[in-house]
């Protein structure tokens, strides 16, 4: 798939986020959702050798060849995962999503989402941290309703 949401992407999952791999949250009261959207599109596709006898996955009688999978991975320079985060009302599913945005220094550049979650119980303002793609800038921004416009609160820069 080229689309995940609230389930990171290979990227995500092995290098950003960490265990239990979360890219989606529910509000305290349960009645909104937090999560994250991963569009893959622009990332290049490596196919390597699949050895495995556990699952099937076995070369065919005659054929000198592993089978093959493939997978969406972003390498230096190449385009990374874009990834957005969102805000659902559960309690009435006839509204659009709201996308929460990122602070302005991340205007125009790409970025990780390394973690979000809510930060009151009337479900009006989350947390989100951000980093650069060089890894050299994190902020901890704070993201309210209704513009969902995130503004920073920390930052650290190495």
């Amino acid at each position: 798939s080229l689309f995940y949401n609230g389930v990171p992407d290979w990227l995500y999952q092995e290098d950003v986020l960490t265990p239990p791999y979360e890219a989606l949250w529910c509000s305290p009261d349960g009645s909104h959702l937090l999560f994250n959207s991963f569009n893959d599109s622009d990332v290049r596709t490596f196919t390597h050798p699949w050895f495995s006898l556990s699952d099937g996955l076995t070369a065919e009688p005659g054929v000198s060849f592993p089978a093959s999978r493939s997978v969406r991975y972003p390498t230096p320079g190449s385009p990374n995962p874009v990834v957005k985060l969102w805000l659902a009302d559960l309690n009435n599913t006839t509204l659009p999503y709201k996308r929460v945005q990122p602070p302005e220094v991340f205007e125009d550049q790409d970025y990780y989402l390394t973690s979000a979650g809510w930060i009151d119980d009337d479900n009006h303002q989350v947390a989100a941290v951000w980093m650069n793609r060089p890894q050299n800038l994190t902020v901890i921004s704070s993201c309210s309703a209704p513009s969902w416009v995130c503004v920073e609160k920390h930052a650290e820069r190495a």
